[in-house]
C-alpha cells in the first residue's frame, strides 16, 4: 500500500490542489473522480523527479562552520536538538509514522544532506526521504530517561542524512513518549519545537480523517 491510499479521499483532494498551486497550474478538482486525483497526484511526483532530481546548494558559512566542529568531535552531540512530548491514550502508530513522513516532503530542510563535491560542501535536498521513526518500549519511567538519554546522543551521518528521526518510547498502550531529534545544521530551537506542533496537526488529521492543515 502506498502513502496515497493511506490518505483519505478528501486529503488525498487537498494534496492535489497544494501539489497544483505549486506547479502553477488550474485544474477543477472537485469534478475530478478519486481514481483521477490519484492518477493526477501520481503523474506530478513522477513530472517533478524526471525533471528536477535532488536539488543542490552550495553550503553557507554557518552550516560550513557547523560542518568543522561536527567533524573535530565525530562522538559528539552538540549540534542535536531534541523536544519531546508526553502522549496520554491510545497512539496509532501507523497514522503517526504517516504524519512524519508528510511533514518531511512539506520541509526542505528536514530532507537535506551535506556531501563534500569536488571539494566543496554541498546542499542536496531530494524530493522525498524516508524519516526514521522507531519505536522501543520501556517498562518503567526510569529505563525510558535512559532510553531518551541515548536517542539524544545518536550519531547522524551529515553526508548521507537524513538529519532527523523521531523515536516513540511505549510506557503502556496509552502512554508513550514522542522525541524528535534533528541536527542543528538543518534547524534551530525555535523551528524545531514548530516541527513537533506539525507532526502533531497532521496526525490528528489522519486519525479523525478531516483535511490536512495547511
Amino acid at each position: 500500500m502506498s502513502r496515497l491510499d493511506e490518505l483519505g479521499a478528501g486529503q488525498r483532494r487537498a494534496l492535489l490542489r497544494r501539489a497544483l498551486v505549486r506547479y502553477g497550474a488550474s485544474e477543477d478538482v472537485d469534478g475530478l473522480s478519486d481514481a483521477e486525483v490519484v492518477d493526477r497526484l501520481r503523474e506530478l511526483a513522477a513530472r517533478q523527479a524526471e525533471l528536477t532530481g535532488p536539488r543542490r546548494y552550495p553550503a553557507t558559512s554557518a552550516q560550513r562552520q557547523m560542518w568543522v566542529f561536527e567533524h573535530l568531535d565525530p562522538n559528539g552531540s552538540l549540534y542535536h536538538l531534541g523536544v519531546e512530548l508526553r502522549l496520554r491514550g491510545p497512539l496509532d502508530l501507523a497514522r503517526l509514522n504517516q504524519a512524519v513522513q508528510i511533514v518531511g516532503t512539506r520541509h526542505d530542510s528536514l530532507r537535506m544532506s551535506f556531501p563534500t563535491v569536488d571539494g566543496r560542501l554541498t546542499v542536496v535536498v531530494p524530493d522525498t526521504v524516508e524519516i526514521p521513526c522507531r519505536v522501543v518500549t520501556a517498562a518503567h519511567e526510569e529505563q525510558a530517561r535512559a532510553l531518551l538519554a541515548r536517542v539524544g546522543g545518536y550519531r547522524f551521518d551529515i553526508a548521507t542524512g537524513p538529519l532527523v528521526r523521531v523515536s516513540v518510547i511505549r510506557l503502556a498502550d496509552d502512554d508513550h513518549v514522542l522525541h524528535v531529534l534533528a541536527h542543528h545544521i538543518i534547524t534551530d530551537g525555535w523551528s524545531h519545537a514548530l516541527l513537533l506542533k506539525d507532526i502533531a496537526a497532521v496526525y490528528t488529521s489522519l486519525v479523525t480523517g478531516g483535511p490536512l492543515p495547511p
